[in-house]
């Protein structure tokens, strides 16, 4: 009896290979049509809920093609920028159709490549650590028009000459807002009779040691003039030099919100601020005996309803006491009682 060996082997490579391509097409059968059952604004709505979350962005990326585009606009949307390896990421990320999805850019290191011009959407820059005026790249991204935020970030910022900071800020055709949160360092700390600031809006974050900076603009021959202040996480030790920066911006200044850390305790000598130009305060005012509270209505007894300008308070934490409520009905100031956090 002879028996025939071929019968009893598996199925051969061509037949293996034949299941495997159909088992491969109805996955992609099966990954491309599920989507489409859904209207593609469910299906960005759906990527949305995720835009904390890279990991999981990465791998609803890869379910269908669908899905892509959402994911895209949230994995890339902001991108930092501070090591030699990530700077290298980037450089290929830029020049490629990935670079319109970046929005917010955070560099602290030296990228040595032109600005490309695919990178058309950049709204906000921050740097930290180093401010590299000569990198080549950030001498094409004072021309990008988009860009409307400049923040100056992290523990301490180097930067060679306040001067040249100065024209570097001033280079961005488009730019409204600058926000310091960081202790500055220079080389020079000369200040020019030329030297300005003028923005539309600022934001100062005092907790890492901004006041020496602040000292140098209001003592020195310099010129500040913002529509809009911001000021967070403010001190005793803080009021004096913010106040005189308050009142150099003169009738400039129209919007102001003055945050001041949890542990604020204002004594009675503490300076008050000039809020003869502001048109709307928003702050925390604290609770009806509260030392914060007298201090607000010691400013506000300051002003006269003749010259007053202010129109609205925005109480943002606290409550509005007796005395308050008195100088605010003198002042005919209106008050909203807002939910805003100041971080």
């Amino acid at each position: 009896m002879t028996w025939n060996h071929g019968q009893h082997q598996g199925p051969s490579r061509s037949a293996l290979d034949s299941n495997e391509t159909t088992e491969t097409r109805q996955s992609d059968v099966f990954r491309e049509t599920l989507p489409n059952a859904m209207p593609q604004e469910l299906i960005d709505h759906i990527v949305d809920q995720l835009s904390g979350d890279t990991a999981s962005l990465k791998v609803v990326s890869l379910v269908s093609r669908v899905f892509l585009p959402q994911t895209r606009i949230h994995l890339f949307r902001s991108y930092i920028v501070k090591s030699q390896k990530s700077c290298e990421i980037f450089k290929l990320v830029i020049g490629t159709s990935l670079a319109v999805f970046v929005q917010y850019l955070h560099i602290s290191t030296f990228i040595g490549v032109n600005f490309p011009i695919r990178l058309s959407n950049v709204k906000s820059v921050s740097f930290s650590d180093i401010l590299y005026i000569s990198d080549p790249f950030l001498q094409g991204l004072t021309r990008c028009t988009t860009i409307r935020t400049v923040a100056l970030s992290g523990p301490a910022l180097f930067v060679y000459d306040l001067r040249i900071l100065q024209d570097f800020i001033h280079a961005f055709p488009g730019l409204r807002s600058l926000e310091l949160r960081t202790y500055m360092q220079a080389r020079s700390w000369a200040i020019a009779p030329a030297f300005r600031l003028e923005v539309e809006e600022i934001v100062l974050v005092m907790r890492l040691g901004l006041r020496p900076f602040l000292e140098l603009i209001v003592h020195g021959p310099a010129l500040f003039v913002a529509r809009s202040m911001t000021v967070k996480d403010a001190d005793s030790g803080d009021v004096p030099v913010l106040g005189a920066l308050i009142s150099i911006t003169g009738d400039n200044l129209q919007e102001l919100a003055f945050h001041f850390t949890a542990s604020f305790e204002p004594d009675e000598n503490l300076d008050i601020l000039d809020l003869r130009s502001i048109r709307s305060l928003r702050c925390d005012t604290g609770t009806e005996n509260s030392a914060l509270q007298k201090w607000w209505c010691k400013t506000l007894r300051a002003l006269q309803l003749g010259s007053c300008t202010l129109e609205t308070l925005y109480v943002t934490s606290g409550d509005v006491g007796s005395e308050l409520l008195k100088e605010l009905d003198r002042l005919r100031i209106s008050v909203r009682m807002t939910c805003i956090a100041p971080h």
